[in-house]
């Protein structure tokens, strides 16, 4: 029998909930991460990162419209002026294609940076968002070349099962998709879901 003082978990357990679904996570990407670096998986578009020594210098590259997510450590992000920094159980959004430059700023051998990126694709985003947000999108005042948020234990959990499609093509064939559906609409119901939604709008002013 439930206990009735139980049913609504306290802010700490939910917390620790994250935290241990973020652990969860970092242990499946340095599971499939052999050594420092960025690895494409074979889900089209998720790409894992395992890095081990904090950065001296700026990596520059360029990242398509992307989803990061942060297993352990900490990373920041430069475009032009703008830096975004997000660690442990955050979330970065880029909503179009530009250069970066990548800093590690928090990692070690022992606990190195372990994160996520799923490249995000506009034609699936505009079908979802008509799910989402069937009466429409509701006005954006202020745009930006990114959006750091903390990811709830929906979204990470999420992410944690898409990794854990990996091992298994059938898995990745048949569930990777469902799964990733599940990451954007979860995403597109968060805090920045609106700027998110507007990835899949050619004419929402993004570009």
């Amino acid at each position: 029998m439930l206990d009735k003082h139980a049913v609504t978990p306290a802010s700490g357990s939910a917390e620790g909930a994250l935290e241990a679904e973020a652990a969860q996570l970092a242990r499946l990407i340095y599971t499939h991460a052999p050594h420092d670096g960025s690895f494409s998986q074979r889900i089209p578009g998720l790409h894992i990162g395992r890095f081990s020594r904090i950065d001296t210098e700026y990596v520059k590259t360029l990242y398509l419209p992307s989803l990061l997510i942060a297993a352990q450590g900490a990373k920041a992000v430069t475009m032009g002026q703008e830096v975004y920094q997000f660690g442990r159980s955050n979330m970065l959004v880029l909503p179009v294609a530009l250069p970066v430059a990548l800093q590690i700023t928090h990692a070690s051998p022992s606990e190195p940076f372990l994160g996520v990126r799923l490249d995000l694709d506009p034609q699936r985003i505009a079908e979802l968002v008509l799910k989402v947000y069937p009466q429409g999108l509701p006005p954006v005042r202020q745009r930006s070349a990114g959006y750091v948020t903390s990811a709830d234990l929906s979204i990470v959990g999420a992410v944690r099962r898409l990794v854990e499609c990996l091992p298994n093509p059938g898995d990745v064939e048949l569930l990777a998709p469902l799964v990733v559906d599940e990451i954007l609409i979860r995403v597109l119901r968060s805090p920045i879901g609106v700027h998110v939604a507007e990835i899949g709008f050619a004419d929402s002013g993004v570009q």
